[in-house]
């Protein structure tokens, strides 16, 4: 599912968030300057979070998916963003629901994370509804796979994420290195060869 959200607040946010992560370590960095690539990296963590939270639900749920990021210019200013999307074999709706919130729970938890924040163990009702009450910032992917309001689903991919983020973690990694490689665990995939069959493919 794509990945964007508004390129003021991306930037912005990712630089306060690093700014925040320095001074809690050291409160003589509280006035460094961050270079380009340092917030660039964050975002492409971010965008590779995403994703993979999104790739780890479907697995989870045995679907074929493969996933991927790519950046991506403001012609405005000349920042680079990142933007990112995982295909899935289609399921129940509940299912693609709960991959839907699986890329936008990843990426609250890593921003959490990120911030020394605690992560609640269960499910989280403010998460949700902030979430929600964002909605112009969810990709049109996102909220397609989402679709109506679902505490159970988003209930389902909390847990799901939350148990697995060494394994996103790994994931998204190896995205961050590879920008517009494809990532998939299945040597074999169809959605990976991007063969016609008879196998329906859905996008997130």
């Amino acid at each position: 599912m794509n990945f964007q959200k508004p390129l003021y607040s991306v930037w912005d946010a990712i630089l306060n968030r690093i700014q925040e992560n320095m001074k809690n370590k050291d409160l003589k960095m509280k006035n460094r300057k961050f270079s380009k690539s340092q917030v660039e990296r964050e975002i492409r963590l971010d965008a590779a979070w995403h994703e993979a939270g999104h790739f780890v639900v479907a697995q989870k749920y045995q679907l074929n998916a493969v996933c991927s990021i790519y950046p991506m210019v403001d012609t405005s200013s000349g920042n680079r963003f990142f933007s990112g999307q995982t295909s899935t074999d289609c399921s129940t709706p509940h299912h693609k629901a709960v991959i839907g919130w699986g890329g936008l729970i990843a990426e609250e938890l890593r921003d959490r994370q990120q911030r020394h924040q605690e992560i609640p163990s269960e499910p989280d009702p403010i998460v949700y509804e902030t979430i929600l009450f964002m909605a112009h910032s969810i990709s049109a992917t996102d909220q397609q796979a989402i679709g109506k309001k679902s505490w159970r689903a988003f209930s389902t991919a909390w847990k799901i994420v939350l148990n697995n983020q060494a394994w996103i973690d790994q994931i998204a990694r190896k995205l961050a290195r590879n920008p517009t490689q494809p990532y998939s665990e299945f040597a074999d995939s169809a959605i990976m060869r991007n063969r016609t069959n008879k196998r329906k493919i859905c996008h997130a």
